[in-house]
């Protein structure tokens, strides 16, 4: 959806791509399926992408202040889709929480 959106060019596919796949592998792998992993998850991935804001900005904006710019833009958009994501990902758990269950107790609950 990003990357057809009418802003131009976009490099946040590049991003998400590697965090969708690399983070379930990670957990699988090392980790346990916990919140603290998922919110920590979360949080790398909004760094990621206010290190994508901040090359924009550094590459658009002629004149500016990198404390300013951190200010204003970077931290408030950093703040809301770490918000905005922690609620989208709780709502899909609970949506599929019936899904999370193993097929013995799927069927012994019917």
């Amino acid at each position: 959806i990003e990357s057809l959106g009418a802003g131009g060019i976009s490099l946040l596919p590049l991003l998400y791509m590697p965090a969708g796949f690399f983070c379930p592998v990670v957990t699988e792998m090392y980790l346990t399926d916990t919140p603290p992993v998922r919110i920590i998850f979360t949080a790398v991935s909004g760094l990621g992408r206010a290190l994508i804001t901040l090359i924009y900005l550094a590459l658009t904006v002629r004149q500016f202040e990198l404390p300013q710019l951190l200010r204003e833009i970077v931290f408030p958009e950093y703040a809301s889709t770490f918000v905005v994501a922690l609620v989208v990902h709780i709502l899909v758990f609970l949506a599929l929480r019936p899904f999370h269950k193993s097929r013995s107790e799927r069927v012994t609950t019917l």
